[in-house]
C-alpha cells in the first residue's frame, strides 16, 4: 500500500505539470496506534470490522488532500469519526448504503463512502465515489479503487506526453 499511495502521490504531480493551478496531493504523516484503536473502535461500535485496505492506507498516510483529484483526497482518522464531511439529502437519498462512513471527500460536494451493501468474504467493504452532481463510480475495495486511480494516472500521463511529444514535432516540421 506503502508503494501505490507513494506511486499516486508522485503521478498526481507529474500529471499536474501539464495543467497549471491544480494542487498536488499532501499525503499527513501515518496513523499512529492510538488513531488506528479508535478508527476500529468506531466500526467495531457500527458492528463492522475496520476494512483492511482503509486501515492500510492511513498507516502509510492519516489523510491526504487532493489524492483523488482537486480538492478531493482521503481523510484522516480524526475526519472520518468524527463524520467531518456532511451529506446532503440528496446523496442520501441516491446512495443510502454508502453514506453512513465517508471515508474520502473536501470542499467541492465530492465524497467516497463505504458500500456497506458491498461486503466481502476477505474483511473488506466496496467503495463508492461520487462527484457534486452525484456520477458513482464503485470499486471493491479502498485498494482495488486505489489501483484503478494508479492505472488512470497513469494513462493520463502517457496521453499528456504522447500529444506534447507530437505537438513538438509538429512545430518543428512547420519550420
Amino acid at each position: 500500500m506503502k508503494k501505490l499511495i507513494h506511486e499516486i502521490v508522485e503521478l498526481n504531480k507529474a500529471v499536474n505539470v501539464y495543467y497549471p493551478g491544480l494542487s498536488d496531493p499532501e499525503p499527513g504523516p501515518p496513523a499512529s496506534d492510538n488513531d488506528l484503536l479508535r478508527l476500529d473502535t468506531y466500526f467495531s461500535q457500527k458492528n463492522l470490522s475496520t476494512p483492511v485496505s482503509l486501515r492500510d492506507a492511513l498507516r502509510v498516510c492519516n489523510g491526504a488532500k487532493h489524492l483523488y483529484g482537486e480538492d478531493f483526497g482521503l481523510l484522516s482518522v480524526d475526519e472520518i469519526v468524527s463524520g467531518a464531511i456532511e451529506m446532503v439529502d440528496e446523496a442520501i437519498e441516491e446512495f443510502p448504503t454508502a453514506t453512513d462512513i465517508i471515508i474520502g471527500g473536501g470542499s467541492t460536494g465530492e465524497f467516497m463512502g463505504l458500500d456497506l451493501s458491498k461486503k466481502t468474504h476477505d474483511g473488506e467493504i466496496g467503495v463508492l465515489s461520487v462527484t457534486a452532481d452525484l456520477f458513482a463510480r464503485s470499486a471493491m475495495s479502498l485498494g482495488s479503487y486505489l489501483e484503478t486511480l494508479h492505472q488512470t494516472l497513469t494513462e493520463s500521463l502517457e496521453s499528456e506526453r504522447r500529444d506534447r511529444d507530437e505537438a513538438t514535432r509538429q512545430l518543428g516540421s512547420d519550420e
